[in-house]
């Protein structure tokens, strides 16, 4: 196994939402759906996450595939208008 793109035994790479005040919380729960293939309760959870911390943690992945979807949520969200932001990060340990 590759463990360059794959960080630790536990993980993989974060990806995580960053809240912004202008994009509508529909918006952002269908993104949580419709690219992280979250459900209703997840996403609802990402969604409270960003507005009581600013941030919200979508899930661990491979490096690759996390680029990929930050990448697609980015391109997506600028196509209809909105600043929503997703970045990759490797988890913190203890978490």
């Amino acid at each position: 196994m590759n463990t360059e793109n794959f960080e630790g035994a536990t993980g993989g790479w974060q990806i995580i939402m960053v809240h912004d005040q202008s994009t509508p919380a529909d918006f952002t729960l269908g993104v949580l759906r419709d690219f992280l293939m979250l459900d209703g309760n997840e996403a609802a959870g990402v969604v409270k996450d960003l507005k009581r911390d600013g941030r919200g943690v979508c899930g661990l992945y491979p490096r690759p595939t996390a680029n990929f979807i930050v990448e697609q949520v980015g391109s997506y969200a600028r196509s209809h208008g909105h600043s929503l932001r997703s970045e990759v990060a490797v988890p913190k340990k203890g978490r």
